[in-house]
């Protein structure tokens, strides 16, 4: 025997999951733009540690590792956005 479907629970069912669904993508949309936004600063920063790196002297082994520190913990946290991206 067929189960008769409710119509009015139907439709409430189908409103919720469209509005789960808009707030999904809102917030895919917003974390992309966001993800947008770090991109384009790490490559700024990128430049600016290039340029920091190639004027400094010899023997300047400290300042050296600040800045590739510096540059590996601004990565891992692009890197990180990406992930929060994927996953969802």
């Amino acid at each position: 025997a067929d189960e008769e479907v409710d119509e009015p629970y139907l439709q409430q069912d189908c409103k919720k999951l469209v509005r789960h669904a808009n707030h999904v993508l809102r917030t895919l949309t917003t974390k992309r733009t966001s993800l947008k936004h770090a991109v384009k600063a790490f490559k700024d920063a990128s430049e600016h540690s290039i340029q920091q790196f190639s004027t400094l002297k010899e023997g300047k082994e400290d300042q050296q590792k600040h800045i590739l520190r510096k540059w590996f913990a601004n990565y891992l946290r692009l890197r990180d956005g990406f992930v929060l991206l994927e996953s969802g």
